[in-house]
């Protein structure tokens, strides 16, 4: 792997962009979108019930009691070792402040948004760049060599990682943070649980330097009620919350949190995931056909090489066939593009479309 600065852009996502699509014309016009990673098959009816339930006319419980008690109990951790946000970026902003003007390693390709959250706090950001264009592999040797080299306060990993879908298990990750015990580890596993690693988030890791975050949005397709939640010593979690203003979780999101961790949520997920799986390799096999190198996955969505611009095969698809593809430039892979796992009927349409450019 070799090291180089990261270079400060503007935060980009797969989320839509109106503006855009009123330039070209399709603000109304029905799109097949492949580029937000949601479950397809979510958000269950139970959920939603329970959401439909909740009163939403006093003030949400600031310390979001219940909702921590309930995900405590579920892995098995105390409440005060856990802390409930709005969706997993607001977490990974509200961390960045701990960290204010000290720098931070990033192991890249990865999802953006903690650097440019340590920029903001007036951060320095390198990063670890992956040198196998078949995997995009971490390398823990290049992590540790970085480290010393540049002595970060706080190593950001995605596990799986985003766009790529790799995955590194958790006991590499422990031996890292043993290894360097002065660096606090923000693993970003928003994927896990759509992942066939899944049984492994009940796992605790037992390190002191080890900040665990996930999303709840992605698991049941609910991104506008925005929850996530993290795992961290109890001391972190206090510096963490006294940063932060009152109120950031919504009653809906805190209710929206106790049933994503109940036993009913977790046999759907289960049969989710399984679902997910068979569809994702579906999708990697109609891609291969079409002559594209697609990159292993164990998460529900896969990242193709297309051998030309991204960015223009992306605007095609969407002038031409209305369907939505995750350009990967901004995360400098400027001839890949990320496809998130949908119904079988879709992802045919998606081939399809394809075939013809």
């Amino acid at each position: 792997m070799n090291q180089v600065q990261a270079q400060p852009g503007v935060s980009v996502h797969g989320d839509r962009n109106l503006q855009e699509l009123e330039a070209l014309g399709l603000a109304q016009v029905p799109l097949l979108d492949f580029a937000v990673n949601l479950n397809p098959f979510g958000p269950p009816p139970f959920l939603l019930t329970a959401l439909r339930e909740v009163d939403i006319v006093e003030y949400p419980d600031r310390t979001s009691q219940a909702s921590r008690q309930a995900i405590g109990s579920a892995l098995g951790v105390e409440p005060a070792a856990i802390a409930l946000g709005n969706g997993a970026c607001e977490l990974l902003w509200s961390l960045a402040r701990l960290w204010r003007g000290q720098t931070a390693l990033m192991i890249e390709p990865t999802f953006s948004e903690f650097a440019e959250a340590m920029r903001a706090e007036g951060g320095r950001v390198v990063s670890v760049q992956a040198p196998d264009c078949t995997t995009l592999a971490m390398s823990s040797q290049a992590v540790s060599e970085a480290i010393a080299t540049h002595h970060p306060a706080v190593v950001y990993i995605c596990n799986p990682n985003n766009p790529t879908g790799g995955f590194s298990e958790l006991q590499v990750l422990r031996a890292m943070a043993h290894e360097h015990p002065a660096v606090t580890f923000v693993i970003d596993e928003s994927f896990l649980s759509l992942s066939e690693h899944a049984d492994g988030r009940f796992e605790v890791i037992g390190n002191a330097n080890v900040v665990r975050v996930r999303s709840l949005t992605k698991d049941f397709s609910i991104a506008g009620v925005r929850v996530g939640y993290l795992v961290a010593d109890p001391a972190l979690i206090r510096r963490l919350e006294a940063q932060r203003p009152p109120w950031t979780v919504s009653r809906l999101a805190q209710e929206a949190a106790i049933v994503a961790v109940s036993a009913q949520a977790e046999s759907w997920l289960a049969q989710a995931r399984a679902a997910l799986a068979s569809l994702r390799e579906d999708l990697r096999g109609g891609l291969s056909r079409l002559g594209m190198n697609v990159l292993p996955s164990s998460v529900n969505f896969v990242v193709a090489h297309v051998a030309r611009s991204a960015t223009a095969l992306r605007h095609e698809l969407l002038l031409r066939h209305h369907v939505v593809v995750r350009d990967c430039t901004s995360f400098g892979l400027p001839q890949h593009i990320r496809l998130c796992v949908r119904a079988a009927p879709d992802q045919q349409k998606l081939l399809e479309a394809m075939r013809g450019l």
